[in-house]
């Protein structure tokens, strides 16, 4: 089962520069602010994939689990890996 914690969210986002803000933190807004749009929800769904060896649900594809880090996280949680 995957465990995927807020933090390692917020460093992929930053890391792979899919917002322009260096002190994101895991419970800033993503979506509501703007600071994520739907290429960049993609995009990180594709990360997320490949780094952490999961399949995303398209079930979590909705806008209210890429609202926070924190929230993502929660969505993520438990997902078989092996993907």
């Amino acid at each position: 089962m995957a465990v995927i914690e807020a933090e390692q969210i917020r460093d992929l986002i930053v890391s792979e520069r899919l917002v322009a803000k260096a002190d994101l933190g895991v419970d800033d807004p993503l979506v509501s602010t703007g600071l994520l749009d739907s290429l960049n929800i993609m995009g990180l769904v594709a990360l997320i994939e490949v780094k952490f060896a999961v399949a995303v649900p398209d079930e979590i594809l909705r806008p209210s689990s890429f609202e926070s880090c924190t929230a993502l996280a929660a969505q993520l949680a438990g997902l078989p890996t092996g993907a």
